[in-house]
């Protein structure tokens, strides 16, 4: 395949994959018939060394939006939301990095959009578009500098320093947009992603050349799953059978302000469950990833099943957040097995590293996981899915 290059340099462009995601749109693809193969742990292992140089760029781009002393009156608000982007940095990675095909949309909760910026200054996706400053060549890649420059202006406005900048949340001017919808109101962009597939199938049905394959998907936070408008559009995407429509909740039982503590008497349960009851009775195929490896095989242990009770209910999500992060295996053993008496043999036969690990273990931090569940909603030809991926808020940041 040809490589374009910048106007402004001979460096080479973005990578042969990134290239593929940026210019393969209107190249007709055919749906995957069967599962890809599982990740190995070799390929686990370099994707692992991503995320956290990912994580590190996520975590510098908002300190620098955080500390600007040249903010003047009308500017973009400076700050960011590194809690909320450590929370889906295995999520967005999986789908960044292995399971997005070229033809595909994204559209991502607000306060993630530097885990984006990040990935994609890593697989060098930058590039200007038609509305970017006047002067500078439409669709050329930036270089390698200016990707770098670019990444020091989340929340700027365009000079002629760094002509190249993010707005606060994805927006259309952002050097790396293809394919991105705007998700600055939160509870929008996921009803525009069932549109776009509901408008893709029309266009193909009246014979109308549209890429075959797309697949949409957005990240949800879980507070943003109260939204109206998204229950309001539930019942439309399954109706229409609209298979290629996959919805990711960031399930990290917090919101801005605090714990979400929902009245789990009237909710019969935690958050994650009356959102999974809530889709799958408007026609959703639902997939909880609560749990990671190591959980899996304590539960396949003797009394394993107890220890899967404990983390799938019998602690609230609240008592769940407080246990994790006072990182106290006494305090673990003794609540669990006050909790289901039943797993109090095998807390006691774990070591406290163990244990530790167990607690930190959610689905939504493990890259296989993610990427076998990710791969799975590909497949699906029947439903809309929507993946409640277990999250801790603030991974990493302690």
């Amino acid at each position: 395949m040809s490589q374009p290059t910048s106007a402004h340099s001979t460096q080479p462009g973005p990578t042969t994959r990134a290239l593929h995601l940026m210019n393969s749109t209107h190249q007709a693809k055919t749906p995957h018939s069967a599962a890809p193969p599982a990740l190995g742990p070799e390929t686990l292992a370099i994707l692992e060394r991503i995320v956290e140089r990912a994580f590190a760029q996520t975590m510098h781009m908002i300190h620098l939006a955080n500390t600007r002393t040249d903010k003047r009156p009308g500017d973009p608000k400076v700050g960011g939301h590194p809690a909320s982007c450590a929370s889906s940095m295995h999520i967005l990675s999986a789908l960044h990095l292995v399971v997005r095909q070229p033809a595909d949309y994204v559209c991502c909760k607000p306060h993630a959009s530097p885990v984006d910026h990040s990935l994609h200054h890593l697989m060098q996706l930058f590039r200007r578009s038609p509305s970017d400053s006047p002067g500078l060549e439409a669709g050329t890649w930036l270089t390698p500098e200016e990707q770098k420059r670019a990444m020091t202006g989340l929340r700027q406005f365009a000079n002629s320093d760094n002509p190249d900048v993010f707005q606060s949340y994805h927006a259309r001017t952002d050097p790396d947009s293809f394919h991105f919808l705007p998700s600055g109101s939160v509870g929008i962009p996921p009803v525009v992603s069932v549109y776009m597939a509901l408008a893709y199938r029309y266009a193909s049905d009246h014979r109308w050349q549209v890429p075959q394959g797309a697949h949409f998907w957005s990240l949800i936070g879980d507070s943003e799953f109260r939204e109206g408008s998204l229950l309001e559009v539930l019942p439309d995407a399954a109706e229409r059978n609209l298979s290629n429509v996959t919805w990711i909740v960031d399930y990290n039982r917090q919101n801005l302000d605090g714990t979400r503590i929902p009245n789990e008497r009237s909710l019969r349960g935690a958050d994650c469950d009356r959102i999974e009851r809530t889709a799958a009775a408007n026609g959703w195929k639902v997939i909880q990833l609560r749990h990671g490896a190591l959980r899996q095989r304590l539960f396949a242990m003797e009394d394993g099943d107890a220890l899967r009770e404990l983390f799938e209910g019998a602690l609230s999500d609240y008592e769940y957040q407080q246990l994790l992060f006072s990182r106290d295996p006494a305090r673990m053993r003794q609540r669990g097995a006050a909790e289901v008496p039943r797993a109090k043999r095998l807390l006691e036969r774990l070591s406290d590293e163990e244990l530790l690990a167990a607690f930190a273990d959610l689905g939504g931090h493990d890259m296989a996981q993610i990427v076998r569940v990710l791969n799975e909603c590909r497949l699906e030809t029947q439903r809309p899915t929507l993946v409640i991926a277990h999250t801790v808020k603030g991974w990493h940041l302690e």
